[in-house]
């Protein structure tokens, strides 16, 4: 019996790039940006994913990352802005998005009913903790950790422990899972730790990776019957 989930954040129960989006429109707005958002968007979300990439290897600090990525896109398309007056611009607003997909609350309700619900996300501490106090999710989440909080992020193991400890869980690793949408961090990561894991793959993509989830769904309401099927109750 599961009796502790491990559940990551964007993109598996919060919409990242919806909220992404308005905060990345809201920031410039202020700065009374008139270019091509399209254009300006691709730039930064190659960026920042490169970057990201480099922070689940360790070999860049979330703190750097805040900054680096609009200095990087601001050097690339010569625009003048304050590095980091906008970074925190930015945090600011995207703290305030609390965009959820579909069917989030509802298998929120229904995993909490049945088990303890930790969230493990790599990201900014201040960010991800005020988007779930603000959403209506948050009821559900026994607790949330992290990178930016446990120094490290998944797929490396030890950010599991760090919420093992910080809220005092069970050692037996039969009794955890872990549910996500990226396979590289979330997935990985749990097999890292040594638990088992769902891949929650709404749009079909084809698993090319050698990961081998337990379980794959691809809506939110097929962890019911994972917990059906191992009489979860």
């Amino acid at each position: 019996m599961y009796s502790i989930v491990f559940l990551d954040a964007d993109d598996t129960v919060f919409d990242f790039k919806k909220a992404e989006k308005k905060a990345f429109k809201q920031s410039f707005e202020k700065y009374n940006y008139n270019g091509d958002y399209n254009f300006l968007e691709e730039r930064y979300h190659k960026i920042n994913k490169t970057l990201w990439s480099l922070a689940e290897k360790n070999q860049i600090t979330i703190e750097k990352l805040k900054m680096e990525r609009f200095k990087l896109l601001f050097n690339d398309l010569k625009i003048d802005y304050p590095v980091f007056d906008f970074g925190e611009l930015y945090l600011g607003f995207l703290s305030k998005q609390t965009f959820l997909l579909n069917g989030a609350v509802s298998i929120c309700r229904y995993i909490s009913e049945r088990s303890k619900i930790i969230m493990v996300t790599n990201g900014i501490d201040t960010v991800q903790k005020s988007r779930l106090k603000c959403s209506d999710i948050e009821k559900y989440i026994s607790g949330i950790v992290t990178s930016e909080e446990a120094g490290v992020s998944k797929p490396n193991p030890d950010i599991f422990e760090f919420a093992v400890k910080k809220y005092s869980l069970t050692d037996n690793k039969s009794d955890m899972i872990m549910i996500g949408d990226n396979l590289l961090s979330d997935i990985l990561g749990g097999i890292n730790f040594g638990i088992d894991t769902c891949w929650f793959n709404p749009e079909a993509n084809k698993n090319n990776t050698g990961i081998n989830p337990a379980y794959e769904i691809s809506e939110l309401s097929g962890i019911r019957s994972i917990f059906e099927k191992n009489q979860f109750f």
